[in-house]
């Protein structure tokens, strides 16, 4: 069950019920709320103790290591994933949260819990906390709602995950599931019943085809209700057809006007090939559906996208926002139709929109406090982008999902302090803040002021993993100021009732490439998330390596000594690790670099 058990049984009750066992788990939903836990725990004796809570019960500061000094070994950590959508929580974030319970000294055994209108999330979920084992258990009931049949083909491609099982220590009889509704799975991935398929008294016949079934003897499954149909809430549209195999959607999701002469791209400039239009001439709503997106839509669609896309853009290597990874965004009734609206022109192969953008990037201006060796703008005249689109805001801000503001240093803009210091999020309650800074702003004097902010991520610009060299990659401000700034941050999200994606980033280059695992270390022990990206050439082409084999292997040589360390220490970022050093290995054997040939074989296959 997702719920707390409502029993209350003593201390005593349970150590006389466990007296010969050499571990006991204490579980019923949320083992912390038990009057009866320190009383226990004092006289656990030589056991061993699992405790189980949920994520949030865990995450709160100081509960991890107090559990540890009073013996408890395991945490059994619930994640509803209902709860995750409506928190628009991401799966960086819960892995970051994770993370953080084990770096007190806790293992921790995730339990994933998901209801119908959650049942999207599971895949990305579970891929995410890969590659620790992940017992799923599905309800088939949305809260307040009626039971509905689950999809077997939505279930099976959460539980294709490595280390995704179906969970077996409640119940056997539901919250799952049969290896008859889902033939290849069971046929590829037969462990995922481990838990569930076990010996009964018995054959099974809680269907007609359970008489001739090699599994009757083992099978408990007796919820005749329980598959055939669609999950309760999928857009009209997608439950009648498959999606097309779109590598990114962000030509349906995102605009960015990042670019210090207005023009408009699809996501991040550096990756795409030309703008999709130009704020100086037209408005960003006649953008949106403008030629200059269409084409994209349809490139995106049919091919090739090397005419939109650079690749080297990581994002193509680990396929993060491809079509099967989307799933509606829980919110207001408008917020959620303009997401079903884009899913119906989607799989209708429209490149004319009803919808309007989930995402919008915004660089308000080129002026940074920092000379970043890898970044143009802070030795570029100061440009802003055109007061007009302040006033457009407004007529997104309904249907944002995030609003993404990056730089140039978006904290240094008085413009962008007063948006933020402004914004009411009882007028606009799905949209999210998303900020990408060098942190040197970010003091706790200015996080008083963006207390109101209903931030969605908080990306710090690291680049280094010492003090020699932050400040010769970063160059602005001392390495200390950094980190007092990004525990002031750490603070700041403890404290809020809604908590964001914080993480610190690095762009991987010769420079710095030396530091990563210092970079991991600072990181890791403030239970942060990392995003990686590989070096682009422009605009510092004097920082240009791909095409030096001895630069390319020493890069590559720290990567996978990062990687190595990740595996151990942090598993949750070994996705952004392997794209970003895919990326690399593509761009080097892109201009032929020698010794990189044997590195092809590691690429994914991109669509061009």
């Amino acid at each position: 069950m997702c719920d707390a058990s409502s029993e209350a049984p003593s201390a005593d009750d349970v150590l006389r019920g466990a007296a010969d066992a050499d571990m006991v788990t204490l579980g019923g939903g949320d083992a912390l709320r038990w009057p009866g836990l320190l009383g226990f725990l004092a006289r656990r004796a030589r056991r061993k103790v699992a405790l189980e809570a949920p994520l949030h019960a865990f995450a709160r500061p100081g509960t991890a290591a107090r559990l540890v000094q009073l013996g408890v070994t395991e945490a059994i950590v619930m994640i509803d994933a209902t709860r995750l959508e409506r928190e628009r929580a991401s799966d960086h974030q819960v892995v970051a949260r994770v993370a953080e319970i084990e770096g007190q000294g806790l293992t921790v055994s995730p339990r994933l819990c998901a209801r119908p209108v959650a049942l999207g999330r599971l895949a990305s979920m579970a891929a995410a906390l890969a590659p620790r084992v992940v017992r799923v258990e599905l309800v088939r009931q949305d809260v307040g709602g009626r039971p509905v049949q689950l999809a077997p083909d939505s279930v099976a491609a959460a539980m294709r995950a490595p280390g995704a099982l179906f969970a077996g220590d409640r119940r056997r009889d539901a919250g799952y599931l049969p290896p008859c509704a889902l033939p290849e799975l069971h046929a590829t991935r037969p462990e995922v019943w481990r838990e569930v398929l076990t010996g009964r008294s018995g054959r099974n016949t809680t269907f007609g085809s359970c008489t001739s079934c090699p599994q009757a003897e083992r099978c408990h499954f007796s919820d005749a209700g329980g598959f055939g149909g669609s999950p309760h809430g999928s857009p009209a549209g997608t439950s009648r057809r498959a999606r097309p195999d779109v590598p990114c959607l962000e030509p349906w999701l995102k605009m960015e006007l990042t670019d210090p002469d207005a023009l408009v791209h699809q996501c991040c400039s550096d990756w795409t090939v030309g703008p999709r239009g130009d704020r100086r001439v037209s408005t960003l709503q006649e953008i949106w559906n403008g030629p200059g997106y269409r084409a994209a839509r349809r490139t995106m669609l049919h091919g090739p996208i090397a005419e939109i896309c650079k690749p080297i853009c990581p994002r193509l290597h680990d396929r993060a926002n491809d079509a099967s990874r989307f799933s509606v965004i829980p919110g207001s009734a408008t917020f959620v139709k303009n997401q079903e609206r884009m899913l119906e022109d989607l799989v209708d192969g429209r490149d004319e929109l009803r919808s309007l953008p989930l995402n919008l990037g915004l660089c308000p201006s080129t002026y940074c406090n920092f000379d970043c060796i890898m970044c143009g703008y802070g030795r570029s005249p100061r440009r802003d982008i055109p007061d007009e689109v302040w006033d457009e805001l407004p007529y997104f801000l309904p249907t944002l999902s995030t609003l993404v503001m990056l730089g140039g240093e978006p904290l240094a803009n008085p413009r962008a302090m007063t948006f933020l210091r402004s914004f009411d999020p009882s007028r606009w309650p799905d949209t999210g803040i998303s900020l990408t800074t060098n942190g040197s702003l970010l003091t706790r004097a200015t996080l008083r002021h963006l207390s109101r902010v209903p931030f969605a991520s908080v990306i710090v610009s690291v680049n280094a993993g010492t003090a020699q060299t932050y400040e010769a990659v970063q160059r602005g401000a001392p390495f200390q100021t950094l980190l007092d700034n990004l525990d002031a941050l750490v603070e700041f999200r403890a404290g809020r009732a809604r908590p964001f994606d914080l993480r610190t980033g690095f762009v991987v280059q010769p420079a710095n490439a030396h530091t990563l695992i210092e970079f991991g270390e600072l990181t890791a022990v403030r239970g942060l998330g990392i995003r990686l990206l590989p070096l682009h050439a422009n605009p510092s082409h004097s920082l240009d390596y791909y095409d030096d084999p001895d630069e390319v292997a020493r890069v590559l040589e720290s990567l996978d000594g990062f990687a190595a360390w990740a595996a151990a220490r942090r598993p949750g970022w070994l996705t952004e690790v392997h794209a970003v050093r895919s990326a690399i290995v593509g761009e080097a054997a892109r201009l032929g670099t020698t010794g990189t040939e044997t590195e092809r074989a590691r690429l994914p296959v991109v669509r061009s």
